[in-house]
């Protein structure tokens, strides 16, 4: 299962998922969320973090999560200007994302445990290849 649930580091704490370079699959990621919520466990250990539950809950939210991520980074492919201008950008919005559900120290913790910069490398390296996969099967 490795990093599949994500990144939690406190009960009732925000779920991060670790999406560092070079083999991110947003299809394979949702396929596992699901097969390991169908196994109905009633507490879930999350590789480095410990035990949570519900687990149902944890997973719905990682799955949440996961869209988040995925999608502040797609967008940050759209705008304007380099790959340090768009990481910065996504950095920022997770930073802002966490701000409001947590202390700035806590935050912080979460940049350590999940590196940001790391984060939007490996989704954008998944939605490059997947747009490149795209236009080669039109």
């Amino acid at each position: 299962m490795g990093d599949t649930a994500g990144i939690r580091l406190q009960p009732g704490g925000f779920i991060l998922p670790p999406t560092p370079p070079p083999d991110i699959d947003l299809e394979a990621w949702r396929d596992s969320l699901a097969r390991i919520g169908r196994w109905r466990a009633e507490t879930l250990f999350v590789t480095h973090f410990g035990p949570y539950a519900p687990s149902g809950a944890h997973l719905t939210e990682m799955a949440d999560h996961l869209e988040l991520v995925a999608g502040l980074v797609n967008a940050s492919l759209a705008q304007e200007g380099d790959d340090a201008a768009r990481e910065a950008w996504f950095t920022e919005e997770v930073r802002r994302t966490l701000r409001r559900r947590m202390s700035n120290a806590d935050g912080d913790a979460y940049e350590v445990a999940g590196r940001f910069d790391l984060s939007w490398k490996g989704l954008a390296r998944y939605w490059r290849k997947r747009s490149w996969e795209l236009k080669a099967e039109s």
